[in-house]
């Protein structure tokens, strides 16, 4: 039995009016009762800051939604000249002619990078389509955090809702519009790689899952932290093994004592 409650999100999805629903399932793995999503940080301000980025990286940028003042802490920028990319990289891809970097912090020296490629070269010789984000060969996977969230003390506040969604220019324009939100930058990427059970990469030992709170009647405990998981809109869809993921990752933050919520966003499987 599943109980669906709608909400406007469209401050996450960056579409105005779209309703999303945030389905709550009655079973051991989902909790019944959906929080409204709060402004928990002050949004972003509009300002005319010059940021220094290629006009078609600008644009994918502002597609998303982001402010200036978003790109100036995000410290997003073109990787010029286009012939550095490949040493970014620490590889090349054929097709390849621009990309900006998106840096982690504070993991010094962390980043992934949107990449942009000549028309006709978005496919390999397979097929299949190149990568829209990647990250240096080698790196590890890790949590994407927003500048406004390492100095609000949200993270170590487990009375406020935390949203966990799927790719950096998410998490940022949730953050900017006042939703505390981190990004995993897939839905299988909050894992430790390697390993025969399942295990939340180390990042998430960042946060603080649940804390102490006074009921009515003055006694204390422990209350777990109301996480909202936003997967991007094609986590149902059959033969992606996607639902696995993000039903795994609620388990996981269960077991540190959160509870866990997943929105369903407009345009998916139902």
């Amino acid at each position: 039995m599943t109980d669906n409650q709608t909400y406007q999100l469209s401050d996450v999805t960056g579409v105005t009016g779209v309703s999303s629903i945030i389905t709550c399932c009655n079973d051991d793995l989902l909790y019944t009762t959906c929080p409204l999503p709060t402004q928990e940080i002050s949004r972003v301000p509009r300002c005319n800051s010059n940021i220094v980025l290629a006009p078609e990286h600008r644009l994918d940028l502002e597609k998303s939604g982001l402010l200036d003042d978003t790109l100036l802490q995000a410290r997003i920028q073109t990787i010029y000249p286009p012939s550095q990319i490949t040493k970014a990289l620490g590889f090349n891809i054929p097709g390849l002619v621009s990309a900006y970097r998106l840096p982690f912090p504070p993991f010094d020296g962390y980043e992934r990078f949107k990449l942009f490629y000549a028309p006709g070269s978005e496919r390999g010789y397979d097929g299949k389509k190149k990568p829209k984000y990647i990250q240096c060969k080698g790196a590890p996977n890790r949590l994407y955090i927003p500048v406004p969230l390492w100095h609000s003390g949200i993270l170590q506040d487990a009375s406020k809702t935390l949203y966990i969604t799927e790719g950096e220019k998410k998490a940022l324009k949730a953050t900017q519009e006042g939703l505390p939100c981190i990004a995993v930058t897939g839905l299988w990427n909050w894992k430790k790689p390697g390993l025969t059970y399942d295990a939340l990469i180390d990042d998430f030992d960042l946060i603080q899952w649940q804390g102490l709170a006074v009921n009515d009647f003055g006694i204390s405990y422990m209350r777990g932290r109301k996480v909202c998981i936003v997967p991007d809109n094609d986590w149902l869809e059959p033969g992606k093994n996607l639902k696995q993921a993000v039903k795994r990752l609620c388990r996981k933050l269960q077991e540190r004592g959160a509870k866990t919520f997943i929105v369903r966003l407009p345009g998916g499987t139902p």
